[in-house]
């Protein structure tokens, strides 16, 4: 006698999963991800010299001692410019599921 096959989970949790949580996860990842890379990038390339021809144009060339100051700014101005990035995409990536219960709403009446 055969062993019955099991229902695979897949398709039962298929249900449960909001429409849109790919974008959202990927958004988070992708965002976790700059928030990670992009201060530790913009500091070490600071603290290397990589924007002396930008500074030399804004505040001047900084000295050796405060080389690291320069760079911790700058890495703290590419945090928030990374969360300034995720509050406005995660506000235009909303999805109004009011209108969609008040559809279903309007069809079982």
């Amino acid at each position: 006698m055969a062993p019955k096959a099991k229902a695979a989970a897949g398709p039962a949790l298929a249900g449960s999963i909001p429409e849109g949580a790919g974008r959202t996860l990927a958004t988070i990842v992708t965002f976790s991800l700059l928030m990670v890379t992009c201060p530790l990038a913009l500091y070490f390339s600071s603290f290397y010299g990589y924007f002396d021809g930008l500074y030399s144009l804004t505040i001047g060339i900084p000295p050796p001692e405060q080389r690291t100051v320069a760079s911790a700014i700058l890495a703290v101005v590419g945090v928030n410019l990374v969360v300034g990035g995720f509050i406005f995409v995660a506000f235009r990536e909303v999805n109004d599921d009011g209108a969609k219960v008040k559809a279903s709403a309007k069809k079982n009446d």
